[in-house]
């Protein structure tokens, strides 16, 4: 019984050292952008709040200033309730509405906010809420309108679709990213899965005190997304494209279409307007960047890049939702289509996310749409009333 106890001692002793050589290394040696987020059991994520600082991004490779209210999201404080002058605008989505690349002013929610008051000379005095945070979905988009957005009381709440990445993330059986998720039960009714509170606060503290933790996680998700490159599995990158659907992605199109019905309705029931625009990948806009990214990709998946854009418009047309599609705006501004032009870059580096220019497309769009669609509802509501 000793000698067991002594060699479990040692092996646990062996393993807590090789830990901490791992821990120190990693300060030492490791360059591991910082993590300024934060997991939450009821929205998923969102920044630490309270944030006023320069934060080194690596994508745009240089430090940008990471400005974060007490909601844990990019921008100044928000007053509750709304000032009644106030026409405010709550925009959900992922990284690329979150832009931790560009400076607040030239995300695509700052651009917009400027150019509505530039249009209104300040009555209204528009207002926009940048409520965008890395690895989202729609349905922790979802929950995060629950239980934190309507409570600002918005007059607009638009959903900031990611093309390549939204739908997969909205499936369990897609993505293994840890968000919230939901699934449509066998009646057709959409519930919301589970998830691990201990898990999360795990989470969270090893973000905040274990840089080999944050190391190691980076260098998973690369491992991860070569091996995707390599394999055809039905997780594949680019079978979103894919006309002849995979059943999964179907399956994941049906909980998409389910998550969207619910956030109409229940904006609807809250007098708030329910919107979604499209924001277009890379790929969707130059044409030799998607040819080399699906190269190897099986050619009975039958790939269209607009395959994504004719999915959720038709969802959002059968459920009589505003929406926005940017991916024909995005290739009318790039007349080369070719992402080797950096004059007519729209992303960063041409294959990355929004830069201020793409944004800028963006906020330009929107600054049209929104106002003129804005009016038309509530037109067609009062002559419904």
């Amino acid at each position: 019984m000793r000698a067991w106890m002594s060699r479990t001692a040692t092996v646990l002793l062996t393993a807590v050292l090789m830990l901490l050589t791992c821990e120190v290394a990693t300060r030492l040696f490791a360059r591991i952008p910082a993590d300024v987020s934060q997991r939450d059991p009821l929205i998923g994520r969102r920044f630490q709040p309270g944030l006023a600082r320069h934060i080194f991004n690596y994508e745009s490779n240089r430090p940008v200033f990471l400005r974060t209210n007490r909601l844990g999201f990019r921008g100044p404080e928000v007053n509750v309730p709304r000032p009644a002058s106030v026409r405010r605008i709550a925009v959900l989505g992922d990284s690329y509405t979150a832009s931790m690349a560009l400076p607040e002013e030239e995300t695509f929610c700052g651009q917009l906010q400027k150019q509505l008051n530039e249009q209104s000379g300040g009555n209204p005095t528009w207002e926009v809420l940048n409520f965008g945070i890395f690895g989202s979905g729609t349905g922790q988009e979802l929950a995060l309108y629950r239980h934190l957005v309507r409570e600002t009381d918005p007059d607009i709440v638009i959903v900031a679709f990611g093309n390549a990445t939204d739908l997969r993330d909205n499936s369990r059986e897609l993505s293994t990213n840890p968000i919230i998720q939901f699934d449509v039960d066998e009646s057709g009714r959409l519930v919301q899965l589970p998830q691990s509170e201990n898990r999360i606060r795990l989470s969270n503290m090893l973000n905040r005190f274990s840089r080999f933790y944050a190391w190691q996680k980076l260098k998973m998700k690369a491992l991860k997304t070569a091996f995707e490159k390599k394999v055809p599995v039905d997780r594949g990158r680019n079978l979103i494209y894919a006309r002849n659907e995979p059943p999964a992605y179907t399956r994941a199109w049906n909980i998409t279409a389910a998550l969207l019905k619910t956030f109409r309705d229940e904006c609807r029931a809250d007098g708030s307007l329910f919107m979604v625009i499209g924001i277009p990948s890379a790929c969707q806009v130059y044409p030799d960047y998607f040819a080399q990214l699906t190269s190897e990709t099986d050619p009975d998946a039958d790939l269209d890049p607009l395959h994504p854009d004719e999915r959720l418009g038709q969802i959002c047309r059968e459920l009589g939702i505003p929406w926005l599609p940017l991916t024909p705006v995005f290739r009318s501004r790039t007349p080369s289509r070719s992402f080797l032009v950096e004059s007519e870059h729209l992303f960063i580096g041409g294959r990355s996310h929004l830069n201020a220019a793409g944004s800028r497309v963006v906020a330009s769009e929107l600054a049209s749409w929104v106002p003129r669609t804005f009016l038309a509802a509530r037109s067609e509501s009062a002559e419904r009333y």
